[in-house]
């Protein structure tokens, strides 16, 4: 496996930050990027770990909209309680998502930009589970 320099900011500015100085590769739960740098399928000088970031890790239900954050992974889907109410076939569909351990690391923006060769994958979950709408945002 390459070797490569390895950052894990807490903030959004620290992130925003880092990518202007260095323009590294972003990595999440790491369930795709990490099986491609061992088998050399992914390039990178740096990594820069988003797992901490906790404002980007939320689900949240305000005036009838759900909200979810890129870094919640299926397994905090699956267990919120404001979408066992709200969203029950989103739940069922994040249930299905890969191994128990890849529910635990996969986060929900990983399924939405996935950088993978699986490509059985259901991309943009939400959106099949639920008929909503996704907002990227800079």
């Amino acid at each position: 496996m390459q070797e490569y320099a390895f950052c894990s900011p807490e903030r959004l500015d620290e992130l925003l930050n880092e990518l202007a100085q260095t323009g590294g590769r972003l990595i999440a739960g790491g369930t795709d990027v990490i099986p491609q740098l061992r088998g050399g399928r992914f390039r990178a000088a740096r990594l820069i770990d988003l797992s901490r970031l906790g404002e980007l890790r939320f689900i949240e239900q305000q005036n009838g909209t759900i909200r979810i954050g890129a870094l919640t992974t299926y397994a905090e889907i699956i267990d919120s309680a404001v979408l066992q109410a709200e969203a029950a076939a989103l739940i069922e569909a994040a249930s299905v998502v890969g191994s128990p351990q890849t529910r635990h690391r996969g986060t929900l923006g990983g399924n939405i930009i996935p950088h993978t060769r699986w490509h059985y994958r259901p991309v943009c979950l939400p959106r099949i589970a639920c008929r909503s709408q996704c907002a990227l945002a800079r």
